[in-house]
């Protein structure tokens, strides 16, 4: 088995998130939705303790998201049913 540097699982982590970024609609909407929700809260000048609750939050939905698309992903490689 090849030896992985912590550089390496990075970027393949990177890879990943590019992948879902360009091949998944909603990832791509939530992205956004961070976006805004970012600079709103910017705007509005949210204390630190909110910031770090909207972080893990934004965190837990894309997180959410991208099993998601594994699951959806596993089902379409199981039947074809529905595609």
């Amino acid at each position: 088995m090849k030896s992985r540097t912590l550089l390496n699982s990075f970027q393949y982590a990177l890879q990943g998130l590019k992948a879902a970024f360009t091949g998944e609609k909603n990832f791509r909407i939530h992205c956004m939705a961070v976006v805004f929700v970012v600079i709103f809260s910017v705007v509005i000048g949210l204390p630190t303790l909110k910031w770090v609750l909207l972080i893990l939050t934004m965190g837990f939905v894309l997180v959410c998201e991208l099993f998601n698309t594994v699951a959806e992903t596993l089902v379409d490689m199981i039947t074809q049913e529905y595609s």
